[in-house]
């Protein structure tokens, strides 16, 4: 029950900070089809057979549909479970073939994805990235990491705390409600991520002094992902659809800097299987009594770890 900017003073000394640098992309276009009928994309990325969307309304699409955009026409190839679809690009009938060519394009033409209850755009646009944002092709912030501000980093470095960084793009399926009765049967959207070996060669000395804060559950997921794959912490672009949820064990980060997360959702799951159920209970019940904010620019939350994970 405290203000962030004096977040330094909860933070254990010779400890280390780990932030994802990873920058939200300007993913999402509106078009149009051939009917005239409006339409809203988020483009997630590129796989070998086409590149994944979102698309609303998606009831309106069957394969074979066109959407017209300025100066690019999107395919619909496949319609995939959990809203996804599957297109191809064309830029002047011929066809968009790498990231490279439609990152340039997004650069010039789409729309930073603010969330659907941010009604108003932002004057900067850079108020939706984080201050140490560097590359990335993300389709959503990695919100823990929107209250750190410059002078906020420099006093936690001022107090012998060391930070590094990974890179994890963040994509929908993070956000999304498990649907499944079983939360075992729930299936996770897979998320390209980056660790360097500077990064890995720190999180390996700090893990074994049980110091380590992961600023959002990106990066958690990522430093999970890497260390169950190698025993240890490791350089590695990869990707992962790791779930963590109560009864799966956390064994890399010992604190979690985190905003406050909706019911049903894998991001509530993930923070009390690293907090605790009852704990995280308890404590959502007094965030609701001070009317603590959710969502992106909400409040933040410090959680250790559960003892009852080694």
């Amino acid at each position: 029950h405290d203000q962030f900017i004096n977040i330094v003073k909860y933070l254990p000394e010779d400890s280390l900070l780990v932030l994802n640098n990873t920058r939200v992309q300007k993913c999402r276009l509106y078009g149009f089809k051939k009917s005239g009928a409006r339409m809203e994309i988020l483009v997630i990325g590129r796989q070998a057979s086409g590149w994944e969307i979102l698309a609303r309304p998606q009831k309106r699409l069957k394969p074979g549909d066109e959407i017209i955009f300025t100066e690019m026409t999107a395919v619909i190839k496949k319609i995939m479970p959990g809203g996804i679809c599957l297109a191809d690009f064309f830029i002047s009938s011929m066809p968009l073939l790498n990231n490279e060519e439609l990152n340039l394009y997004l650069e010039k033409f789409g729309i930073l994805p603010l969330p659907p209850y941010i009604k108003k755009k932002p004057a900067d646009e850079n108020r939706y990235q984080t201050v140490y944002a560097e590359n990335g092709t993300s389709c959503a912030a990695p919100t823990a990491g929107l209250h750190f501000t410059e002078d906020i980093l420099n006093e936690i470095a001022k107090k012998g705390i060391k930070i590094c960084f990974i890179n994890l793009t963040v994509g929908p399926g993070t956000f999304r409600p498990v649907a499944s009765v079983h939360i075992t049967d729930h299936k996770m959207h897979s998320e390209q991520y980056s660790i360097t070996e500077e990064s890995a060669e720190l999180a390996e000395e700090y893990y074994k002094k049980k110091r380590i804060i992961c600023c959002g559950t990106t990066v958690l997921r990522a430093l999970e992902a890497n260390f169950n794959k190698f025993n240890r912490f490791q350089a590695e672009n990869s990707s992962t659809d790791i779930f963590l949820y109560p009864g799966k064990p956390i064994c890399t980060a010992d604190w979690l800097i985190t905003n406050f997360h909706l019911p049903c959702s894998t991001l509530l799951m993930l923070v009390c299987a690293f907090g605790g159920y009852d704990n995280i209970m308890k404590a959502y019940q007094q965030a609701k009594i001070l009317q603590y904010r959710f969502y992106s620019f909400g409040d933040c939350t410090l959680i250790k770890k559960s003892k009852y994970f080694p």
